[in-house]
């Protein structure tokens, strides 16, 4: 990851105090700067200094020593560990030992993996060319150059690639993964705000609103409570709504759908009510033609069993014969639009007794209603 980090007001900007301090850094003190002097580096700089001459030293505040570690260049000790370990990371050996197999990796952190191979490659290669020479200078800005002007990149992506090889170095579990399209953990994932938001908004009825959450989460009771430091605004209310399962439509007309085939009915049916009904099934009467029933042997003590039915019928007030014998020169009367006006007949039968009424006639189970009406 790039770190693009401000100048600390307490550090030196003089371009002379820059070659008295030694610009690698050693691997084997995992990163660890001596600040015993109170001079300091200017970090934004990327100057290679002189690696010849004595101890490094930075600002005392861990801030300025941490970055001051990612613009160092690195110890030839340093990176050449990094290299046999960045190499095992692309090629990792076999589970016996012997060879080498190709790493799962993404191929964007693979590419970038390698380029920061080669940089090592070429660092370790000029830094030793240079020595042999007498001249040790480092050669970690210019090696950068090198392979980023090689995959046709320039100076901006030499220095990320720097701080990708540097942030390596100290910690190898630093890996320059592609961070596009990573989601991080928001509030809204917690589940007990969640539930909260959820029967908050069941209260307010049908009718919700994101404005709704924006005026729940001011409330510093609900911040408290849940660790919140303020509010929210409308465009993130309106992202919660969308996490809460809640969606901008409109209203559609709803639909019957008959449940004769759910599950639970159709298990009714088949280990309850229709075993109850074959067992007194051998109890009903039997109807022959002309209304006449069979005989029927019942054993002592039984008697015979009596099925009501239920049913029920809707007329419509636009319910009628559309077909029929007409004159020619008849005339055509405008038809009303719909069905019009309906009313629901429901009453209970049985093949003995007719309609349900009571023994005198005058009280019937009949209901007539208009359906849809209170």
């Amino acid at each position: 990851m790039v770190v693009d980090t401000p100048r600390p007001e307490t550090m030196s900007t003089a371009a002379e105090d820059i070659n008295k301090y030694d610009y690698y850094l050693d691997h084997e003190s995992d990163g660890d700067i001596s600040s015993n002097s109170e001079d300091a580096v200017d970090l934004d700089s990327d100057t290679e200094g002189d690696c010849s001459g004595g101890d490094t030293e930075y600002a005392t505040k861990p801030a300025q020593e941490f970055y001051a570690q990612h613009l160092l260049s690195p110890t030839l000790g340093a990176a050449e560990k990094a290299l046999e370990d960045i190499k095992l990371v692309l090629k990792p050996r076999r589970k016996n030992g012997v060879g080498f197999v190709w790493g799962d990796l993404p191929p964007l952190l693979n590419e970038r993996l390698e380029q920061m191979r080669m940089l090592l490659c070429v660092f370790i290669d000029r830094t030793n060319k240079a020595e042999a020479k007498g001249k040790p200078s480092p050669q970690w800005i210019t090696s950068s150059l090198a392979i980023a002007q090689t995959h046709q990149k320039g100076p901006s992506y030499a220095r990320r690639l720097r701080s990708w090889t540097r942030s390596f170095i100290m910690d190898r579990d630093d890996l320059p993964f592609d961070l596009y399209g990573v989601s991080y953990l928001s509030k809204i994932d917690d589940e007990e705000l969640a539930l909260e938001l959820h029967t908050h908004l069941q209260s307010i009825g049908k009718f919700v609103k994101a404005a709704d959450l924006v005026s729940y989460i001011s409330d510093k009771e609900v911040q408290k409570r849940f660790g919140l430091t303020s509010g929210i605004s409308h465009a993130t209310a309106k992202r919660w709504m969308h996490k809460l399962g809640y969606r901008w439509l409109r209203d559609q007309k709803g639909q019957y759908v008959d449940g004769h085939e759910r599950i639970d009915v159709v298990r009714y049916h088949q280990e309850v009510f229709i075993p109850a009904i074959m067992a007194i099934e051998p109890r009903f009467k039997k109807w022959l033609k002309d209304g006449i029933t069979s005989e029927s042997s019942l054993s002592p003590g039984e008697r015979h069993v009596e099925a009501w039915f239920q049913d029920e019928v809707t007329f419509y007030a636009n319910d009628r014969r559309h077909s029929g014998w007409k004159q020619l020169d008849a005339s055509t009367d405008p038809r009303p639009k719909g069905e019009g006006v309906s009313m629901m007949v429901s009453d209970f039968v049985s093949t003995t007794h007719g309609w349900c009424r009571s023994l005198d006639g005058k009280e019937s189970a009949r209901v007539v209603f208009k359906a849809g009406k209170a």
